[in-house]
């Protein structure tokens, strides 16, 4: 409000807030009531609608947009003059006050748009008209559809306005038959698109081939369930009724590997006043599978105990489940996030050669993938283009080692210069080719960097070998090499290491500086030595250490690591920074293979054979000769107590003589306690038996040592 006199007072209302109509002013002081009317008590008009003063049309053409407008004689006195334009999602176009105006956008990426035409006054920005515009198909540049190979690995350009920059951003991927293909940008406006492996019913015979992934799903009944694949946790799909379910039909026929389903929060099924228990918000959800025969068999089942917040993986059963539709029912509500399918996806097709459509999938405005153009068969899988690798010579090679590796399979290019092979991506040379063997000699690594393809065989104009499944190799780079770190120095203290999946680290050196984050996704290797005579002390300090979907090894099963002693050190305290479940001074894993095999010590405790008595140096142990080993001087041992908790013994080996049943041991200095084997006879609260207590006697050394740092004992935090 704005008192202009002591008679008159003028107020702004709100664009849209009442049409012509009455309005009264209250005063406080007498609470009379003056009501403003045509009678002429006060002035008041109301505006004129602002999204009544203008219209709006859209043409769009293969891509080619243009919006035009008219634009009411009233703007003119409503709106600032100049103030009125277009706009189209970043862009605009400044329109005259009143009239006609047109603002060709041209060539448009595939998206949805807000087509608006909008001006100022003192009020603000307001909206005159306005559209959502969807672009469907865009003007691209695509060459002649091409042939490959149905281990995939061709590569060809496509171009269109910013379809580099949408790609760059996240806003849009590709499939071929429904198979997610690799992108990468070129320039703002390309990108080029490698063909992936195709598993058919032909392929799948045909090359033994194999291809475990995250499942494409293609439809959804009912069509909101869309939203649980919409790559949106927190977007759910939420229905009610008791046995509510829904359907997804998966891109292609598949064999189920993994189900699992993201509830992103627990819905209370029962409502009631004042009472809530635990199981308000439980439910048992089931997973049907549609069967050749058209009708639902129950394959998987997640029980109202195990139902949580968060993923629901189902129990499938040990029996192969292919399918091309899934059914979840749940027993109460429905409410759900996301829905995760992987196995392996087979296009039911018997043909040596097969013609895939292109599918370029767009975000649209409320950024999910709802918009697709395709350019139909633009790829071709080809019987006489594809190789197959059945065998390789190495599971494991180091690079730079120049080791010779050997490649054996079927229709394998003759020509050297037709062949390109790459080992976690290390370039491995080829030297020699023939129809059923590829040798190559391993090349120096450019540092240990992510790479998904663990064997790369590209034959030119042909495109990718098909890699049997099983047949792997691990390229392992030394720490000591500077190529390792790609020509950066070697890490120092308080550094993070991160070792990506299909890269193995050696580690080389004998000791580490003190890091603080090691992440091993890939493979870690503690080599041991070769003899005793060349043995070191080898020491490892890690504050925090975590095995990802990788493998820690340290020995074999028959190669133990024996000649060298391993000591790692997890150093911090309970303030520094903890790593979410698993917390800091920590060796965590998930889902990853942790390995060690230290020098065998045969037995790892044993007895008494004799009583051992105050003062005296030396102790006789029971051992089977035939085993006996691990046991040397220097070794530490402790000798258990026989009537007070605390009176046990830790003591090093000086000297040891053995029988075939016992062991002399000479100590580094005399016990201080008596350890004598005694017997509790019958009637002695033990019934009818007598039972006779043997002095244990245990090997405490190891080659292998994890520990925690100096802190551990004064800060009572340990690793």
């Amino acid at each position: 409000f704005t008192w202009v006199s002591l008679t008159e007072l003028k107020c702004l209302t709100k664009p849209k807030a009442f049409a012509d109509a009455e309005v009264y002013i209250v005063t406080h002081s007498d609470a009379q009531e003056v009501k403003c009317s045509a009678s002429g008590n006060c002035k008041f008009k109301t505006n004129t609608r602002f999204d009544d003063l203008a219209t709006i049309t859209v043409t769009n053409s293969d891509g080619t947009v243009s919006i035009s407008t008219t634009i009411a004689a009233d703007a003119a006195t409503n709106c600032d003059t100049g103030s009125t334009k277009i706009k189209f999602g970043s862009d605009e176009h400044t329109c005259p006050d009143t009239g006609a105006c047109t603002f060709n956008k041209g060539a448009t990426l595939v998206g949805e748009y807000n087509a608006t035409v909008v001006c100022l006054n003192l009020q603000g920005l307001h909206i005159l008209a306005k559209m959502l515009v969807k672009v469907t198909n865009q003007q691209l540049t695509t060459p002649s559809a091409v042939s490959t190979s149905y281990g995939g690995g061709i590569s060809f350009d496509i171009s269109g306005i910013q379809l580099g920059k949408r790609f760059e951003d996240g806003g849009m991927y590709a499939e071929v038959c429904n198979a997610k293909a690799v992108i990468t940008k070129k320039d703002t406006n390309t990108i080029a698109i490698e063909t992936p492996p195709l598993l058919t019913n032909y392929s799948s015979t045909t090359y033994t081939m194999k291809k475990t992934e995250p499942i494409q799903i293609k439809n959804y009944t009912p069509a909101a369930a869309k939203a649980v694949y919409d790559g949106d946790y927190y977007s759910q799909y939420v229905a009610t009724g008791e046995n509510c379910s829904f359907e997804v039909e998966l891109a292609h026929m598949s064999v189920l590997k993994t189900v699992r389903l993201y509830v992103p929060e627990l819905a209370k099924m029962n409502v009631v006043l004042c009472k809530t228990t635990f199981d308000d918000f439980r439910q048992s959800v089931w997973l049907e599978a549609l069967n050749a025969g058209g009708t639902w068999d129950q394959v998987g089942h997640v029980n109202h105990i195990r139902f949580h917040k968060g993923w629901n993986p189902f129990d499938l059963p040990n029996t192969e489940v292919k399918t091309n539709k899934l059914r979840i029912k749940f027993e109460k509500k429905c409410q759900l996030g996301e829905i995760e399918v992987i196995g392996e996806s087979v296009k039911e097709d018997t043909n040596p050669t097969i013609a895939c459509d292109l599918n370029l999938h767009f975000k649209d405005a409320s950024g999910k993938f709802t918009l697709t153009q395709t350019v139909a068969n633009q790829v071709t899988y080809d019987n006489t283009k594809t190789s197959v690798i059945s065998a390789i010579s190495h599971s494991l090679v180091e690079a730079g080692s120049g080791t010779k590796v050997t490649l054996t399979g079927i229709g394998l290019p003759t020509v050297t210069g037709d062949i390109s092979i790459k080992l976690s991506g290390v370039t491995c040379t080829v030297t020699e080719a023939s129809s059923t063997e590829t040798n190559c000699t391993i090349g120096n690594g450019a540092g240990m960097k992510a790479n998904t393809k663990n064997i790369e065989y590209i034959v030119t104009g042909k495109g990718a070998a098909i890699i049997r499944q099983g047949v792997e190799v691990t390229v392992a780079h030394k720490w000591s090499t500077l190529a390792t770190w790609g020509g950066d120095p070697l890490p120092v203290d308080g550094d993070s290491i991160h070792l990506p999946a299909s890269q193995a680290l050696i580690f080389d050196i004998e000791t580490s500086p003190k890091l603080d984050l090691v992440v091993v996704e890939g493979t870690m290797i503690f080599p041991d030595a070769d003899s005793d005579a060349n043995k070191k002390d080898i020491n490892f300090f890690a504050r925090r250490f975590v095995v990802r979907k990788g493998k820690l090894l340290i020995g074999k099963t028959d190669a133990p690591y024996k000649y060298n002693k391993l000591t790692f050190t997890l150093w911090g305290s309970k303030e520094d920074r903890q790593i979410p479940i698993f917390g800091n001074k920590v060796i965590g894993a998930y889902d990853s293979l942790i390995e060690i095999h230290g020098k065998p010590v045969t037995p790892s405790w044993t007895t008494l054979s004799q009583n051992a008595t105050k003062k005296s140096d030396s102790i006789t142990i029971n051992i089977d000769g035939n085993t006996f080993t691990g046991w040397s001087v220097g070794d530490e041992i402790v000798i258990a107590p026989v009537d007070q908790y605390w009176q046990f013994e830790i003591r090093k080996i000086t000297a040891i003589t053995n029988t075939s049943t016992t062991a002399t041991i000479t100590l580094d200095k005399p016990l201080t306690y008596d350890h004598s084997k005694h017997k509790r006879e019958a009637g002695e609260n033990w019934g009818d038996d007598t039972l006779e207590f043997s002095v244990e006697v245990g090997h405490l050394t190891r080659n292998i040592k994890f520990q925690g740092d100096e802190d551990s004992p004064p800060l009572m935090y340990g690793g």
